[in-house]
C-alpha cells in the first residue's frame, strides 16, 4: 500500500456521505423508489458503500455473498410468522439475483479500495459540499 493511504469504512461515513453515497434498496434511479426496502435497509446501505468502493472482480462476488448474508441474518433475527419468514426470504433472494445479474455495471472497479479524499472529489464533483452541517441541504446552491 502507498504511504498514507487509508481506505474509507462504512462505519466512517458521515451523515452527509451517507446522504451523498447510499440510496437502500434498488438503484439510484426512479426504479429505486419501486423497491420496498423492508426489513433490508441497513443491508441495502452497506451493499451501496462497498459498490462504491469497489476494487478487484473478486471484491464484488464477496460484497455480493455479504449482501445475501446480511440479509439473511435479518431476516433470522426478526420475530415473524411463518408466512413473513418465507416472504422475506423470497425477497432477499430476489434481490440477491438482482445484484448478481444487474449490478456489475454499478461496481466501481479501481486500483484499490476508495478513501476518503476520494469521496470528497467526487461530491465536490458532483456539486455537493463534503463538509455541509448535517440536517441541511449539504449541496451546493
Amino acid at each position: 500500500m502507498a504511504t498514507g493511504y487509508v481506505p474509507l469504512t462504512f462505519d466512517e461515513l458521515t451523515p452527509v456521505e451517507c446522504a451523498y453515497l447510499l440510496n437502500g434498496c434498488g438503484p439510484g434511479t426512479w426504479l429505486g423508489k419501486l423497491i420496498p426496502e423492508l426489513i433490508f435497509h441497513e443491508s441495502c446501505q452497506r451493499h451501496d458503500f462497498h459498490y462504491w468502493s469497489g476494487h478487484r472482480e473478486s471484491d464484488r462476488r464477496r460484497y455480493e455473498r455479504t449482501f445475501r448474508d446480511s440479509m439473511l441474518e435479518n431476516v433470522r433475527e426478526g420475530q415473524f410468522s411463518i408466512r413473513w419468514r418465507k416472504l422475506y426470504l423470497a425477497i432477499v433472494w430476489v434481490y440477491y439475483l438482482s445484484v448478481l445479474l444487474f449490478g456489475r455495471s454499478s461496481f466501481s472497479y479501481r486500483e484499490r479500495y476508495a478513501t476518503r479524499n476520494e469521496l470528497h472529489r467526487e461530491m465536490r464533483f458532483a456539486g455537493w459540499n463534503p463538509h455541509g452541517p448535517s440536517g441541511q441541504n449539504p449541496q451546493l446552491t
